[in-house]
């Protein structure tokens, strides 16, 4: 039997029509806003607790006074992840960071990589405010918060985001990793593009090379799969190379 290439032409456009479809409308959704703020939350320090509970010897003062138990310290860098720069004129609102009931602000710290100029002020106990200034694309903040819990109280890791930024979504929030990736990491992605390539390539000419009619359709199917596989790596690795080699160098600078 004659296999019908222009049949499948079509199945395999249709296919691709579809994924790719999904694929921009997923990214035309993340990328509602052009400008994009996101926390990374490096870690948190109960100062009592984790350095001086184990060693009794061993003291952190605060103004002169030795630390008390509710007294934590919040690090993390306040990133610029979107596309666009973001200026004075586009605040209407600053961002600001806020907390519960049963938490208060003491001291903060908000440095800009640029210059290290200071960009966060405590307005009133529960609410830090920042001034971004002129906020370019892939500039951060190294924010470091301490803060204190009321009695009976366990600091839970909430603080509120709040702004009215022109073009901005939602502040997003995650954590740095331990081990950022590395350009080796999205190297193996590449190599296995190549790897679906030359399997899905060698089991279609090797199968459709035979008289079995199953055997030719089923080369093609997993040929088809494979190389849309790899497609969709392509267009995944340069945004995962680009995060990581963001993440690489707020952990470099922060060593410095």
């Amino acid at each position: 039997m004659v296999i019908d290439w222009s049949f499948w032409l079509t199945v395999v456009g249709t296919i691709a029509t579809v994924v790719f479809g999904i694929w921009a409308i997923l990214i035309a959704k993340k990328r509602a806003y052009p400008g994009e703020i996101t926390f990374f939350h490096d870690r948190t320090i109960r100062l009592f607790d984790d350095i001086t509970g184990s060693l009794p010897q061993l003291t952190v003062s605060y103004k002169g006074e030795p630390v008390k138990k509710n007294l934590t310290l919040i690090k993390g860098f306040l990133v610029n992840t979107g596309t666009k720069d973001i200026t004075k004129e586009m605040v209407e609102t600053p961002l600001t960071f806020e907390l519960a009931e049963g938490y208060r602000w003491l001291e903060v710290s908000a440095k800009c990589s640029s210059n290290l100029e200071e960009r966060a002020k405590i307005t009133n106990p529960k609410i830090v405010e920042f001034s971004l200034g002129l906020f370019r694309c892939n500039e951060f903040l190294r924010f470091e918060g301490l803060l204190e819990v009321s009695e009976g109280k366990k600091w839970g890791g909430t603080i509120y985001h709040s702004h009215r930024i022109a073009d901005t979504g939602d502040i997003k929030r995650k954590t740095v990793p331990g081990k950022p990736k590395t350009p080796w990491n999205d190297f193996g992605f590449y190599g296995s593009i190549l790897y679906l390539f030359f399997i899905g390539g060698g089991c279609f000419i090797f199968f459709s090379s035979t008289k079995n009619l199953i055997l030719e359709i089923g080369s093609f199917v997993i040929a088809l799969v494979l190389i849309l596989l790899g497609c969709l790596i392509v267009i995944t690795v340069p945004m995962n190379y680009r995060y990581g080699r963001k993440i690489r160098k707020i952990l470099r600078l922060d060593a410095d």
